[in-house]
């Protein structure tokens, strides 16, 4: 124990050394200290410079290699880059921006913005990143994980093992064979449509719904079709018409703590939707990324079907993190071995590292906590959102029962995409109605996030903004 302790500080010790000389020669190349294409010192001349060890030093350089500021020439050393590094041109934004999902997607990961009560994720510091970082030290002492394999194609068994003992949870009866991991439960919805849809099939999404899945399904070829969204569940009446018009392949909808609405599809509505997939012969395709916020057991179709003709797609990205992006499949295992085949072709495997990194948290004690942490703040969160948005004008509130997303409209709001984009100009980012709904047709209502509603900055500028667009509008 002592050796290793001793070996561990000694590392930690010639890392701070090599960071310290790495900062030193970037702030001579930046003042001009260092000119443009400049020898640097031989690695034993600056190793005695520095009173360090040469694999200090040689660290150092390869690093600022790696950066652009060193460049090497074969037998004779290291120079300073022969210029500052081109940066490119930023390209020029619309006065405008085109306010459709795939803006939304892309704005809601930047962090230019001063108020992002329509995005689609929870704030940074609602993200266990203090207790996951330590999980992955703690990984990264197991001399057995190796950064050079690709892993399993399947993904990493241990936390399949995992994933199938959460499913048992959920009263669905599959083993780690029955799980695929993939990179977050967008790339596992692509691989479920390659696995059951052909360019021209007709897919059934929730309307309003996931405005990634509309443009992905479309994107694939497919001819999409909304089922409308009641509070509880898709409206069975509309589902049946379409049914007997259509001969779909494949419904792709979400039961639990739904997007935009935030309702969860009641047990009655899971078993008839179940039954109609049986008596006309298509495929469900449940997303389950709120799950996790899930406190009371609610009724997947997953459940109720055992995976027989129901995919369920999950990730820990909503409530874990963001970064690794690991998300998973859970299938009959011969719809998994199609699914199978499809990622080892298409990404060979999802990254061994981040679900190394994401297995280590689930076993280290604090995901259960953290959970259930944040589903009480939640509470908080949503009713601190519905009062606040009350108080801004809007009505209609919706009342889900867990997660972070809920709607609102406001009467005096004709358009939410023009309120969007007004609001958009001045550093808001909001999400209409329009961007979840089939059509072209235009709302009043939007979605929002509770849980950066319960920022007041940000209801205090959604406040002010609403006022100040109202008296002109």
């Amino acid at each position: 124990m002592g050796t290793v302790g001793k070996r561990r500080r000694v590392a930690d010790a010639e890392g701070l050394l090599t960071f310290r000389i790495e900062q030193d020669l970037t702030v001579q190349i930046n003042n001009g200290s260092l000119a443009p294409e400049a020898r640097l010192p031989s690695i034993r001349a600056a190793a005695t410079f520095y009173q360090v060890s040469r694999f200090t030093v040689g660290e150092a350089y390869e690093r600022l290699v790696a950066k652009g500021y060193l460049t090497v020439r074969a037998g004779s050393g290291f120079f300073a880059a022969p210029g500052q590094k081109k940066r490119l041109a930023p390209v020029p934004s619309p006065e405008k921006p085109r306010i459709d999902g795939e803006w939304l997607m892309r704005q809601q990961m930047l962090s230019h913005w001063k108020a992002k009560p329509g995005a689609g994720m929870l704030p940074d510091a609602w993200y266990p990143d203090a207790d996951f970082r330590s999980a992955i030290r703690g990984m990264m002492r197991d001399q057995r994980v190796s950064l050079a394999s690709y892993g399993d194609p399947q993904g990493y068994m241990p936390l399949r093992e995992r994933i199938a003992e959460m499913l048992q949870e959920l009263r669905i009866n599959a083993g780690p064979d029955q799980v695929s991991l993939t990179i977050g439960a967008s790339h596992g919805m692509e691989i479920a449509m390659r696995a059951l849809l052909r360019p021209g099939d007709i897919a059934l999404v929730d309307n309003p719904g996931y405005f990634n899945m509309h443009t992905a399904l479309a994107h694939h070829g497919a001819t999409v079709v909304g089922v409308a969204r009641t509070r509880t569940g898709p409206c069975l009446q509309a589902l049946r018409a379409i049914l007997e018009k259509h001969r779909p392949k494949v419904f792709f909808t979400q039961s639990v703590f739904q997007n935009p609405t935030g309702d969860s599809t009641d047990p009655g509505t899971a078993h008839a939707i179940l039954r109609m997939a049986q008596e006309y012969d298509f495929h469900i395709v449940e997303n389950d990324v709120y799950g996790c916020f899930d406190d009371a057991g609610r009724t997947r179709i997953a459940t109720l079907d055992q995976l027989n003709r129901v995919i369920l797609a999950g990730s820990f990205s909503k409530a874990v993190s963001g970064s690794t992006r690991a998300g998973f499949l859970a299938a009959h295992p011969e719809l998994l071995q199609r699914i199978n085949r499809i990622k080892l072709n298409g990404v060979i495997g999802s990254p061994a590292f981040a679900e190394r990194a994401v297995y280590a948290f689930l076993v280290g004690g604090n995901y259960r906590k953290h959970i259930g942490h944040l589903r009480e703040r939640l509470v908080l969160a949503r009713g601190a959102a519905k009062q606040a948005l009350a108080e801004t004008g809007f009505t209609g509130i919706s009342a889900p029962e867990g997660g972070y997303l809920l709607c609102a409209q406001h009467p005096q709001i004709a358009s939410a995409a023009h309120f969007a984009e007004c609001a958009a100009a001045q550093g808001i980012l909001m999400a209409p109605g329009e961007m979840f709904t089939l059509g072209d047709g235009k709302s009043n209502w939007f979605r929002f996030n509770a849980s950066q509603l319960a920022d007041a900055e940000t209801v205090d500028i959604l406040n002010a903004f609403t006022r100040k667009y109202l008296s002109t509008a």
